[in-house]
């Protein structure tokens, strides 16, 4: 489902608010891509930040900074998952979150269930 920057925000902050562990990528092109995990901890209207501080003080120097602007969002949790997956899914995860920057870059973001 299609989303605006500010419903964005929104799923953001509850779930840095719920402090539910992110795992997901950063995908430029088959040969650049990122692997993204840890917590929400700074969120802005423009960008939110996602290290592992949580898990380990030194890990809040790795981390990612995503920047909001200029992107389409999609929004979703799981109703349009083919059957075959959709128990795996959701045993996994609780909702996933779909960033396209106009360069074509997509960041995936998934909020775990862990």
């Amino acid at each position: 489902m299609e989303i605006s920057q500010q419903q964005t925000i929104d799923v953001l902050r509850e779930w840095q608010r719920k402090k539910w562990i992110i795992q997901g990528g950063m995908i430029d092109s088959l040969d650049n891509n990122a692997a993204i995990f840890g917590c929400i901890e700074e969120l802005d209207d423009h960008s939110v930040r996602i290290d592992a501080r949580t898990f380990a003080q030194k890990a809040k120097n790795i981390g990612i900074i995503i920047r909001l602007n200029n992107a389409a969002f999609s929004f979703g949790d799981w109703p349009e998952t083919p059957p075959k997956y959709e128990g795996d899914l959701q045993f996994s995860y609780k909702a996933f979150l779909i960033i396209t920057f106009t360069n074509g870059t997509r960041c995936e973001l998934y909020a775990t269930n862990l």
